[in-house]
């Protein structure tokens, strides 16, 4: 998995590469319930994960902290707003705005 600021990259910007490498390694889905296929990882898990992406490259352990948790906070919603996202494709990447 490569880091933003490498050879023909922009510093601070994750390219697709690695986000399809992030998502091919389920890596996004550490908070994501069971019943989606997620690893309904613990938050010291997830931490953990996230801490050592950041280690390699702050960039790529961003977007995973923002992708993984906001799975997590897609569990507050009730079940249709869940199965309207995940229900057709549960690997999908969520980035919601917060206010």
């Amino acid at each position: 998995m490569g880091c933003s600021g490498g050879p023909g990259r922009v510093a601070g910007v994750v390219g697709a590469d690695t986000a399809g490498e992030l998502t091919e390694l389920g890596a996004h889905r550490l908070r994501q319930p069971a019943r989606f296929g997620g690893a309904e990882a613990r938050l010291g898990d997830h931490v953990r994960v996230v801490a050592a992406a950041s280690a390699g490259c702050g960039s790529t352990g961003w977007c995973l902290a923002v992708w993984s948790v906001h799975n997590w906070m897609l569990t507050l919603f009730p079940a249709p707003a869940q199965e309207e996202i995940w229900g057709e494709d549960p690997a999908a990447r969520i980035s919601a705005a917060l206010a």
